[in-house]
Protein backbone atom coordinates (compact mmCIF):
# COMPACT_ATOMS: atom_id res chain seq x y z
CA UNK A 1 0.00 0.00 0.00
CA UNK A 2 1.39 3.37 -1.13
CA UNK A 3 1.45 6.14 1.41
CA UNK A 4 2.49 8.60 -0.22
CA UNK A 5 3.30 12.25 -0.28
CA UNK A 6 0.04 13.61 0.16
CA UNK A 7 0.29 11.49 4.23
CA UNK A 8 3.96 12.26 4.65
CA UNK A 9 4.89 15.86 5.88
CA UNK A 10 7.15 17.87 7.24
CA UNK A 11 5.87 19.63 10.71
CA UNK A 12 5.11 17.48 13.78
CA UNK A 13 2.56 15.54 13.59
CA UNK A 14 1.15 13.22 17.36
CA UNK A 15 -2.26 12.42 15.91
CA UNK A 16 -3.62 10.62 12.62
CA UNK A 17 -6.26 8.38 12.18
CA UNK A 18 -8.10 6.01 9.83
CA UNK A 19 -10.81 3.82 9.71
CA UNK A 20 -11.66 0.09 9.06
CA UNK A 21 -15.24 -1.57 8.79
CA UNK A 22 -14.02 -4.45 11.28
CA UNK A 23 -17.44 -3.44 13.30
CA UNK A 24 -19.44 -4.79 10.49
CA UNK A 25 -20.52 -8.51 10.50
CA UNK A 26 -18.84 -10.69 7.82
CA UNK A 27 -22.08 -10.66 6.02
CA UNK A 28 -22.26 -6.70 5.25
CA UNK A 29 -18.24 -6.68 4.70
CA UNK A 30 -18.74 -9.58 1.90
CA UNK A 31 -21.58 -7.34 0.37
CA UNK A 32 -20.04 -4.39 0.61
CA UNK A 33 -16.46 -5.78 -1.21
CA UNK A 34 -18.99 -7.52 -3.89
CA UNK A 35 -19.99 -4.45 -5.01
CA UNK A 36 -16.78 -2.89 -4.93
CA UNK A 37 -16.38 -0.96 -1.57
CA UNK A 38 -18.08 2.53 -0.30
CA UNK A 39 -17.50 5.99 -1.20
CA UNK A 40 -15.39 7.74 1.41
CA UNK A 41 -16.12 9.17 3.28
CA UNK A 42 -20.46 9.43 3.34
CA UNK A 43 -21.11 5.33 3.75
CA UNK A 44 -18.81 5.76 7.28
CA UNK A 45 -21.09 8.64 9.44
CA UNK A 46 -22.04 7.43 12.09
CA UNK A 47 -19.95 3.80 12.28
CA UNK A 48 -17.30 3.25 15.08
CA UNK A 49 -13.95 1.51 13.48
CA UNK A 50 -11.05 0.48 14.90
CA UNK A 51 -7.46 1.98 14.23
CA UNK A 52 -4.03 0.61 13.86
CA UNK A 53 -1.37 3.02 14.16
CA UNK A 54 2.53 3.64 14.93
CA UNK A 55 3.59 6.95 16.42
CA UNK A 56 6.15 8.52 17.81
CA UNK A 57 6.64 11.64 20.58
CA UNK A 58 9.00 13.77 22.50
CA UNK A 59 8.11 14.36 25.75
CA UNK A 60 8.94 18.31 26.19
CA UNK A 61 10.73 20.52 24.00
CA UNK A 62 12.91 18.92 21.30
CA UNK A 63 16.79 19.01 22.22
CA UNK A 64 19.09 17.64 23.89
CA UNK A 65 18.48 15.54 27.14
CA UNK A 66 14.98 15.23 25.98
CA UNK A 67 13.17 11.70 26.48
CA UNK A 68 11.34 10.61 22.48
CA UNK A 69 8.99 7.08 22.36
CA UNK A 70 7.86 5.25 20.21
CA UNK A 71 4.78 2.61 20.40
CA UNK A 72 2.26 1.29 17.98
CA UNK A 73 -1.57 -0.10 18.77
CA UNK A 74 -5.32 0.30 18.24
CA UNK A 75 -7.98 2.87 18.45
CA UNK A 76 -10.95 4.03 17.48
CA UNK A 77 -12.51 6.49 15.09
CA UNK A 78 -16.31 7.73 14.26
CA UNK A 79 -17.35 9.79 11.13
CA UNK A 80 -19.69 12.48 13.15
CA UNK A 81 -20.64 13.61 9.61
CA UNK A 82 -18.52 13.40 6.28
CA UNK A 83 -16.34 16.07 6.83
CA UNK A 84 -15.95 15.63 10.59
CA UNK A 85 -14.37 12.30 11.99
CA UNK A 86 -14.04 11.70 15.88
CA UNK A 87 -10.81 9.85 17.15
CA UNK A 88 -9.70 7.75 20.37
CA UNK A 89 -5.81 7.43 20.44
CA UNK A 90 -4.94 5.42 23.74
CA UNK A 91 -2.58 8.38 25.90
CA UNK A 92 -3.93 11.28 23.53
CA UNK A 93 -7.34 13.38 24.20
CA UNK A 94 -10.22 12.40 21.74
CA UNK A 95 -10.17 14.91 19.19
CA UNK A 96 -12.48 15.84 16.69
CA UNK A 97 -11.09 16.66 13.24
CA UNK A 98 -13.01 18.68 10.72
CA UNK A 99 -11.48 18.88 6.48
CA UNK A 100 -10.21 21.56 5.10
CA UNK A 101 -12.17 22.14 2.03
CA UNK A 102 -11.59 19.51 -0.46
CA UNK A 103 -8.27 18.74 0.92
CA UNK A 104 -6.54 15.87 2.22
CA UNK A 105 -6.28 17.74 5.43
CA UNK A 106 -8.01 17.24 8.37
CA UNK A 107 -7.37 19.22 11.26
CA UNK A 108 -8.38 18.82 14.79
CA UNK A 109 -10.47 21.21 17.34
CA UNK A 110 -7.36 22.20 19.35
CA UNK A 111 -5.30 23.20 15.74
CA UNK A 112 -5.51 26.97 16.99
CA UNK A 113 -3.93 25.76 20.14
CA UNK A 114 -1.07 23.83 18.96
CA UNK A 115 -3.52 20.86 17.54
CA UNK A 116 -1.70 18.99 14.69
CA UNK A 117 -3.55 18.19 11.60
CA UNK A 118 -3.37 14.97 9.85
CA UNK A 119 -3.99 14.09 6.24
CA UNK A 120 -6.05 11.15 4.90
CA UNK A 121 -5.80 9.48 1.68
CA UNK A 122 -7.80 6.27 0.42
CA UNK A 123 -9.44 4.31 -2.30
CA UNK A 124 -12.49 1.64 -2.47
CA UNK A 125 -10.86 -0.21 0.46
CA UNK A 126 -8.57 1.07 2.42
CA UNK A 127 -7.51 4.48 4.41
CA UNK A 128 -4.18 5.33 5.64
CA UNK A 129 -3.61 8.96 7.56
CA UNK A 130 -0.01 10.17 8.49
CA UNK A 131 1.63 13.06 9.77
CA UNK A 132 5.28 12.46 10.22
CA UNK A 133 7.91 15.01 10.90
CA UNK A 134 11.37 14.06 8.73
CA UNK A 135 13.47 16.55 9.42
CA UNK A 136 12.98 17.85 12.61
CA UNK A 137 12.88 15.15 14.94
CA UNK A 138 9.46 15.92 16.23
CA UNK A 139 7.95 12.29 15.23
CA UNK A 140 4.74 11.59 13.76
CA UNK A 141 1.86 9.39 13.40
CA UNK A 142 0.67 6.71 10.68
CA UNK A 143 -2.30 4.78 10.63
CA UNK A 144 -3.73 2.03 8.33
CA UNK A 145 -7.25 0.73 7.98
CA UNK A 146 -9.96 -0.05 5.33
CA UNK A 147 -12.46 -3.16 4.80
CA UNK A 148 -11.19 -6.55 5.86
CA UNK A 149 -11.10 -9.19 4.69
CA UNK A 150 -13.58 -12.17 5.53
CA UNK A 151 -11.46 -15.35 6.29
CA UNK A 152 -13.58 -17.42 3.93
CA UNK A 153 -12.41 -14.48 0.79
CA UNK A 154 -8.84 -14.99 1.93
CA UNK A 155 -6.41 -17.02 -1.27
CA UNK A 156 -4.45 -19.78 -0.50
CA UNK A 157 -1.69 -17.62 -1.26
CA UNK A 158 -0.22 -14.18 -1.96
CA UNK A 159 2.79 -11.96 -2.34
CA UNK A 160 2.40 -8.26 -1.17
CA UNK A 161 4.78 -5.84 -3.32
CA UNK A 162 4.87 -2.15 -4.02
CA UNK A 163 4.66 -0.56 -0.54
CA UNK A 164 5.91 1.77 1.98
CA UNK A 165 7.31 1.91 5.36
CA UNK A 166 7.92 4.35 8.06
CA UNK A 167 9.98 3.22 10.92
CA UNK A 168 10.61 5.43 14.40
CA UNK A 169 13.41 5.50 16.81
CA UNK A 170 13.12 7.19 20.08
CA UNK A 171 14.27 6.91 23.85
CA UNK A 172 15.51 8.22 26.98
CA UNK A 173 17.55 11.33 26.56
CA UNK A 174 17.57 10.99 22.42
CA UNK A 175 16.16 14.81 22.27
CA UNK A 176 13.84 13.90 19.93
CA UNK A 177 12.80 11.09 17.21
CA UNK A 178 14.50 9.81 14.25
CA UNK A 179 11.90 9.15 11.51
CA UNK A 180 12.55 6.95 8.70
CA UNK A 181 10.31 6.34 5.35
CA UNK A 182 11.46 3.99 2.41
CA UNK A 183 9.31 3.78 -0.76
CA UNK A 184 8.88 0.11 -2.67
CA UNK A 185 10.52 -1.44 0.41
CA UNK A 186 7.72 -4.13 1.40
CA UNK A 187 8.03 -7.51 0.36
CA UNK A 188 5.74 -10.36 2.18
CA UNK A 189 4.81 -14.23 1.69
CA UNK A 190 1.93 -15.25 3.12
CA UNK A 191 0.44 -19.39 2.95
CA UNK A 192 -3.10 -18.91 3.78
CA UNK A 193 -3.17 -23.15 3.92
CA UNK A 194 -0.53 -23.10 6.67
CA UNK A 195 -1.14 -20.12 8.24
CA UNK A 196 2.83 -18.62 7.82
CA UNK A 197 3.60 -14.97 6.48
CA UNK A 198 7.19 -13.56 6.58
CA UNK A 199 9.69 -11.24 4.57
CA UNK A 200 10.44 -7.42 4.34
CA UNK A 201 8.33 -4.59 6.26
CA UNK A 202 11.33 -1.77 6.04
CA UNK A 203 14.33 -0.71 4.45
CA UNK A 204 16.10 2.48 5.09
CA UNK A 205 18.82 4.96 6.10
CA UNK A 206 19.48 7.69 8.77
CA UNK A 207 22.33 9.85 10.18
CA UNK A 208 22.59 9.32 13.58
CA UNK A 209 24.88 10.93 16.40
CA UNK A 210 27.99 8.40 15.43
CA UNK A 211 27.32 8.42 11.96
CA UNK A 212 24.95 6.85 9.28
CA UNK A 213 22.62 3.89 10.17
CA UNK A 214 21.21 1.59 7.47
CA UNK A 215 17.69 -0.04 8.94
CA UNK A 216 16.42 -3.50 7.48
CA UNK A 217 13.25 -4.77 10.03
CA UNK A 218 11.89 -8.61 8.46
CA UNK A 219 8.76 -10.24 9.79
CA UNK A 220 10.05 -13.64 10.74
CA UNK A 221 7.79 -16.39 12.39
CA UNK A 222 4.79 -14.87 11.10
CA UNK A 223 1.78 -16.14 12.13
CA UNK A 224 -2.50 -16.06 9.89
CA UNK A 225 -4.86 -15.56 12.48
CA UNK A 226 -8.58 -15.00 12.19
CA UNK A 227 -7.81 -11.09 12.73
CA UNK A 228 -5.34 -10.81 10.48
CA UNK A 229 -1.41 -11.62 11.30
CA UNK A 230 1.64 -11.19 13.85
CA UNK A 231 4.76 -12.29 14.12
CA UNK A 232 8.26 -11.79 15.38
CA UNK A 233 10.62 -8.91 14.36
CA UNK A 234 14.34 -9.53 12.88
CA UNK A 235 16.41 -6.14 12.77
CA UNK A 236 19.52 -5.46 11.35
CA UNK A 237 21.24 -2.14 11.99
CA UNK A 238 24.69 -1.18 10.25
CA UNK A 239 26.92 1.86 10.90
CA UNK A 240 29.37 4.06 9.01
CA UNK A 241 31.13 6.09 11.29
CA UNK A 242 31.93 9.90 10.72
CA UNK A 243 34.83 10.21 9.17
CA UNK A 244 35.35 6.32 8.32
CA UNK A 245 34.60 4.42 5.27
CA UNK A 246 34.04 0.67 6.91
CA UNK A 247 30.77 -0.73 8.06
CA UNK A 248 30.38 -2.40 10.95
CA UNK A 249 26.99 -4.35 12.24
CA UNK A 250 25.06 -3.07 15.49
CA UNK A 251 24.02 -5.33 17.98
CA UNK A 252 20.85 -5.37 18.88
CA UNK A 253 19.31 -7.08 22.08
CA UNK A 254 15.00 -6.91 21.09
CA UNK A 255 12.09 -7.66 23.41
CA UNK A 256 8.63 -6.62 24.41
CA UNK A 257 7.63 -6.81 20.80
CA UNK A 258 3.85 -6.07 19.25
CA UNK A 259 3.07 -7.15 15.72
CA UNK A 260 -0.69 -6.26 14.42
CA UNK A 261 -1.20 -7.16 10.75
CA UNK A 262 -4.31 -7.06 8.57
CA UNK A 263 -5.73 -7.80 5.49
CA UNK A 264 -8.25 -5.40 3.55
CA UNK A 265 -9.97 -5.80 0.46
CA UNK A 266 -11.53 -8.32 -1.39
CA UNK A 267 -9.55 -11.42 -1.91
CA UNK A 268 -6.66 -9.62 0.67
CA UNK A 269 -5.65 -7.20 -1.74
CA UNK A 270 -3.55 -5.12 0.51
CA UNK A 271 -1.81 -6.68 3.71
CA UNK A 272 -0.59 -3.99 6.12
CA UNK A 273 1.11 -4.29 9.72
CA UNK A 274 2.27 -1.87 12.77
CA UNK A 275 4.57 -2.92 14.99
CA UNK A 276 6.98 -1.72 18.17
CA UNK A 277 9.64 -3.15 20.04
CA UNK A 278 11.69 -2.25 22.71
CA UNK A 279 15.98 -2.72 21.87
CA UNK A 280 18.99 -2.57 23.76
CA UNK A 281 21.60 -1.48 21.17
CA UNK A 282 25.60 -2.15 21.62
CA UNK A 283 27.81 0.31 19.59
CA UNK A 284 30.68 -1.82 19.97
CA UNK A 285 31.92 -0.59 23.50
CA UNK A 286 32.26 2.97 21.74
CA UNK A 287 30.67 6.07 23.07
CA UNK A 288 27.94 6.32 24.48
CA UNK A 289 28.35 2.68 24.34
CA UNK A 290 25.17 0.75 24.85
CA UNK A 291 21.75 2.26 25.84
CA UNK A 292 18.18 1.59 25.35
CA UNK A 293 15.46 2.43 22.72
CA UNK A 294 12.29 1.95 21.56
CA UNK A 295 11.10 1.31 17.59
CA UNK A 296 8.10 1.14 16.14
CA UNK A 297 6.66 1.39 12.63
CA UNK A 298 4.14 0.70 9.73
CA UNK A 299 3.97 -0.93 6.47
CA UNK A 300 1.91 -1.90 3.29
CA UNK A 301 1.61 -3.89 0.73
CA UNK A 302 -0.55 -4.66 -2.48
CA UNK A 303 -0.81 -8.14 -3.46
CA UNK A 304 0.97 -9.16 -6.84
CA UNK A 305 -1.99 -10.99 -8.85
CA UNK A 306 -0.38 -13.86 -11.68
CA UNK A 307 -2.68 -13.36 -14.98
CA UNK A 308 -1.31 -16.31 -16.13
Amino acid sequence: MKIGTNCLRTGAALAAIALGLSACTNADVARILAEGGEDFPEAYVGQVFPVYFASAEVDGEIGEGSDSMAEAGIGSATFVSPTQIRASIPGQPTRTYTQVGDTTEYRPDDFDDGGLPLFVVANEFVIVAANVDVEQFGGGFVAFAGFETPVENRPNEANYTNGDGVFFVGGEGFGGVNTVTCEDCVSLWADFINGDISGDLFMGSFEGGQGDFDVEVDLVEGEITEEGFTGSLDIAWDLTRFGSEETEEVALGLSNQTVIGRFFGPDADVAAVVYETDADIDLNGEEPGSFAATFSGASGGERVVNED
